[in-house]
């Protein structure tokens, strides 16, 4: 069923019943208005040459629903008037490259439900539109027409990386009852006090890098089509540290460029940062590992400015 299981569950609570594998075959009606519908029975059949096993109907199996309202809610299909000249796929639906959307049409690119699986969530056919955007311009400009995936780095997270997370339940949003909501169409979530807000924000691990749009070092890793695999080696696995007043320091996002390092001792006059140790175990940080050192910094966050991959950050 294409809904998430909380819709499901709220359904129920409403009084939803769920009827599977079952096809209405006559609304049966009384004195000009709905009085039942008729159900027939199915089961899946033998399954496609995509393996999809399509419902056929159980010979003689009926059930007849006492009801006094009937919707019709039975799916949609795309009317392709206009459209004759495009390549469907077998379930008629426009058939479009899905790293390219280019249709079978040259310079008519297809994305949404419209195209290849059929409907589904809003959100995907918003993502495809904003590839295919990518992929049309530079169609225009006589360049490559494919979707080229952006390179992300990842992480995986483990025990050991929120060991110093306090566990936090998610809240439980305010509802309307089951019985209030369910003759109307008005919205269900009460919505959080400003209290409950705070704390649910709170709950965010921050585990994405807030740096990401400014990143020098995924800008060229996008731009020159970098395979990280080619530099697999050693990872650093520091905690991130608050060694100077207003300054975060992510040393796993460091690439020891010493740019921070320069800004502070040429353009600030002040030289509080240094690199501390040699080889692999090199960190940037206050000269010599100095607690007096930090106390020349002038909190003039330049040194955050001149990072490359956000290995600081200003607090």
């Amino acid at each position: 069923m294409p809904a998430e299981k909380v819709e499901i569950d709220e359904a129920e609570e409403e009084g939803v019943i769920y009827k599977f594998l079952c096809n209405p075959s006559e609304i049966i009606g009384e004195n000009g208005r709905v009085k039942a519908v008729k159900l027939q029975k199915m089961m899946l059949g033998e399954p496609d040459a995509g393996g999809r096993r399509r419902p056929v109907p159980v010979e003689g199996e009926f059930e007849t629903i006492e009801l006094d309202t009937v919707i019709m809610a039975i799916g949609q299909k795309i009317n392709i008037k206009g459209f004759e000249q495009l390549e469907l796929t077998n379930r008629g639906n426009i058939a479009a490259d899905e790293k390219s959307f280019r249709t079978s049409l040259d310079g008519v690119f297809a994305v949404g439900d419209a195209t290849n699986r059929g409907a589904s969530i809003a959100i995907e056919a918003i993502g495809e539109a904003q590839k295919a955007s990518e992929v049309v311009d530079r169609y225009l400009h006589g360049e490559n027409v494919s979707y080229k995936k952006p390179f992300v780095v990842e992480k995986t997270v483990t025990a050991a990386d929120l060991a110093d997370r306090e566990k936090c339940a998610r809240a439980r949003m305010p509802q309307r009852s089951p019985e209030e909501r369910k003759h109307d169409f008005d919205e269900i979530n009460l919505g959080f006090t400003p209290e409950q807000a705070m704390n649910e924000a709170k709950r965010c691990l921050q585990c994405g890098c807030h740096d990401y749009h400014d990143c020098k070092l995924i800008r060229y890793a996008n731009q020159y089509d970098i395979h990280p695999e080619r530099f697999a080696g050693d990872k650093h696995n520091c905690p991130k540290e608050q060694k100077l007043v207003c300054i975060e320091r992510d040393q796993n996002k460091c690439i020891l460029c010493n740019l921070c390092v320069r800004v502070c001792d040429e353009e600030v006059g002040k030289g509080v940062l240094g690199l501390v140790g040699r080889g692999f175990t090199t960190v940037i940080k206050p000269e010599f590992d100095s607690a007096e050192t930090v106390d020349f910094c002038k909190n003039c966050r330049k040194c955050v400015d001149a990072c490359p991959t956000g290995a600081l950050k200003s607090l």
